[in-house]
């Protein structure tokens, strides 16, 4: 199987594919230490590979991680590091010394500033023409955009291996937004609840949608089942898996990298 049509001698195998990495757009998620991306065709906007890097080692042996290829786009998203949201309205009035990056989303008329760290640097100085976004950015975004004709309270919680990213919205509006240190699956739970209760959520009618290190079978989707009957599992939108099916693919692990290809 050929993906895409391109003049370019740049390609790689992968299982029964032959890859042109000029038709590919390559989305990847900086988390303190470990790197996670998908491989999406251009055209159909279908995954076609999920890679977990957990060392230097692996993200400097890695096929796809490498400054020769030359994929059609690259997106770099930070999932970690402390942040600032700004209304445009008042962003000049504001002093932004202590970040360098902003993300502009459009939903909210406001600005999300954040510094680099240093392995999002790092994956930054191989692709240097990527886009750079905040994983924060892209989950509000995203949550705004499918939450635009929904009736009633949402919570999105992001479950990262040190930080849990939570949005709650309602009726398409955000009301708030925020990222909480954790440890274990109880510091998930307790922040959970604590929303659950701060807003009031009803049991029977209102949602929560979990993604990142999360399973249907762990401690936090058991908990919260006795609290709010709707839970749901996001593993991404509108893309297709290309690899076979026996595959071992924990897709809700990687709806960061998804999210930010669709926000992009």
């Amino acid at each position: 199987m050929v993906i895409g049509e391109s003049n370019s001698d740049m390609t790689i195998t992968e299982e029964d594919m032959i890859l042109d990495l000029s038709s590919c757009i390559l989305s990847v998620e900086v988390d303190y230490d470990v790197v996670r991306y998908a491989l999406f065709d251009e055209s159909s906007s279908a995954a076609i590979v999920f890679k977990t890097c957990v060392s230097q080692k692996e993200i400097k042996e890695d096929a796809y991680l490498k400054s020769s290829n030359d994929f059609h786009k690259v997106f770099i998203t930070q999932s970690c590091a402390d942040y600032a949201l700004f209304p445009s309205n008042i962003k000049g009035e504001i002093n932004l010394a202590p970040y360098s990056n902003s993300d502009f989303i459009p939903s909210l008329d406001a600005s999300l500033t954040y510094n680099e760290q240093s392995l999002t640097s790092e994956v930054k100085s191989i692709f240097p023409g990527a886009f750079l976004r905040h994983g924060m950015s892209s989950l509000i975004e995203g949550v705004l955009k499918r939450t635009k004709f929904l009736i009633g309270t949402r919570i999105y919680a992001d479950v990262k291996d040190q930080l849990l990213h939570i949005v709650v919205a309602a009726n398409g509006r955000l009301l708030s937004s925020v990222s909480e240190r954790i440890v274990d699956s109880q510091d998930v739970i307790y922040h959970l609840l604590a929303r659950i209760e701060a807003y009031k959520l009803n049991q029977l009618e209102d949602v929560i949608c979990l993604s990142g290190n999360i399973q249907t079978s762990g401690a936090v989707y058991m908990s919260l089942m006795k609290h709010i009957k709707d839970i749901q599992i996001n593993k991404g939108f509108n893309y297709q898996k290309l690899l076979n099916d026996s595959s071992d693919v924990n897709k809700q692990e990687f709806f960061t990298v998804i999210n930010s290809f669709q926000c992009g």
